[in-house]
């Protein structure tokens, strides 16, 4: 379902063989200057995109006239769990998404390609859903974050060896709430090691954030301006020539 031209989007389960990670570290050289936000709210289940305000991780402005930018037309016609992904060369874009429909069981922002294998590392334990990874900026560095599906918490776990080396676990939970869900994970543009982390409540984001990923104390941002009744969904940082594009075809 291509429905933009200037950053073409795809709806179909194709797009899981094509797509590649865009926190991909061969692509870390680019110089970002905002966000992209695709997500989806509770009363209008479809593709919703937020543009930064330049560079600020607290302030979002809802994208081509407060209307969807990509619908599906089949199944309930509803989709959620939104995740925007890019190919290594950032010519292609893929926006993928969780139907309502009961034979389409996979919850976007977890998703996870890895390069070497061509495969979607899932967590074998049981009770834990919404895996959401993040990306450090050096080989091998990640977070991950899970929900135990239990107690409705989420937890992170991080690795220097790689995303089939040795996790370990971060003691307690990221924050003491209940219920938290979708934890989608970014880095702050304006300040090195700063990173965010947005955690479903049940009704909408809480943005929470913190300056130590490996040893994190993550602590709810003071963001007035920040989107709400927003849920489950990605933040993909924009080059210039991206946002600028973004902004020609959808602000209105």
């Amino acid at each position: 379902m291509r429905v933009v031209t200037l950053l073409a989007t795809a709806l179909s389960a194709s797009a899981f063989v094509e797509a590649l990670p865009a926190d991909n570290p061969r692509s870390t050289n680019r110089q970002y200057v905002g966000y992209l936000f695709s997500t989806f709210s509770d009363p209008t289940p479809q593709v919703q995109w937020h543009l930064s305000d330049g560079n600020s991780a607290s302030s979002f402005n809802f994208l081509n006239g407060g209307k969807p930018v990509v619908t599906s037309g089949v199944g309930t016609k509803g989709v959620r769990d939104i995740f925007l992904k890019t190919n290594t060369a950032r010519s292609e874009y893929f926006t993928i998404a969780t139907g309502y429909a009961k034979d389409l069981d996979i919850n976007a922002p977890g998703f996870s390609w890895d390069l070497r294998t061509d495969g979607l590392p899932c967590p074998k334990d049981t009770g834990l859903i919404d895996q959401e990874f993040l990306y450090l900026g050096k080989p091998g560095h990640f977070a991950c974050f899970l929900k135990n599906d239990t107690i409705n918490k989420v937890y992170q776990k991080t690795t220097t060896t790689g995303r089939f080396g040795t996790w370990t676990r971060v003691p307690g939970y990221v924050r003491p709430e209940s219920p938290l869900e979708g934890p989608c994970a970014f880095a702050d543009l304006r300040t090195a090691g700063l990173y965010h982390l947005l955690l479903d409540d049940y009704t909408q984001y809480i943005p929470s954030q913190n300056s130590n990923i490996l040893s994190p104390n993550w602590e709810k941002s003071d963001f007035p301006n920040f989107p709400k009744g927003l849920t489950h969904g990605s933040v993909t940082p924009l080059t210039k020539k991206e946002y600028d594009a973004v902004v020609a075809k959808f602000r209105k």
